[in-house]
């Protein structure tokens, strides 16, 4: 809608508008079609996933060390602690990073700091925990948070296409891994993931 309405006003107010005013109709135009990329996108792979068609290569990955890079990609004031042994998994390396990328997303759209990651190491399986301080899911939509365009109910509504936890937890089940919700504890959010060691 953005695009067509700021498209349809600078074909017929050409010559009427500004050049700033044509540059920040154009900036709009970019932002909403970067954003409806990323909703086409975030679509394939859900299809993708549930046709059971998602990539399914396996390498050494080093759940710690892609923790820290999608930190480091959203340019996030993370911690990222790690207990145990070694945090390395056979997965594809792509879609451990979008895990986080997306888990890391969720915590600071819906959540409040200080937003951290927690690696626990034992002899079978690497558990991740990504967690936040903010107000936690409401109990009654737990049941639907890893849904296909969903989202908690907020005071104000909060720009999302509801597929990214969708996404994560495809992604996840993919490495023949599993993923759930629990409270964090004082306040706030927890989501945590299970993977076999390589």
């Amino acid at each position: 809608t953005s695009i067509r309405g700021f498209t349809t006003t600078m074909i017929e107010r050409w010559d009427q508008l500004a050049d700033h005013e044509k540059l920040s109709f154009l900036d709009t135009i970019e932002n909403q079609a970067k954003r409806l990329n990323r909703l086409v996108d975030g679509v394939l792979l859900v299809s993708r996933i549930q046709a059971g068609a998602a990539s399914n290569v396996r390498q050494s990955v080093d759940l710690a060390a892609t923790a820290r890079d999608a930190v480091a990609e959203l340019e996030l004031d993370v911690d990222v602690d790690v207990s145990g042994g070694t945090t390395t998994v056979e997965a594809d390396p792509d879609q451990i990073h979008q895990i986080f990328v997306n888990l890391l997303v969720n915590a600071r759209r819906y959540g409040t700091p200080p937003i951290r990651i927690g690696l626990e190491s034992d002899e079978r399986d690497v558990t991740v925990r990504v967690s936040d301080e903010g107000e936690g899911v409401p109990a009654e939509f737990v049941p639907f948070l890893f849904d296909n365009f969903t989202q908690a109910p907020r005071p104000r509504p909060i720009q999302g296409s509801g597929l990214g936890l969708a996404i994560v937890k495809g992604l996840v089940e993919t490495a023949d891994g599993d993923i759930w919700y629990e409270d964090n504890r004082p306040r706030g959010a927890c989501f945590i993931f299970r993977l076999r060691h390589s």
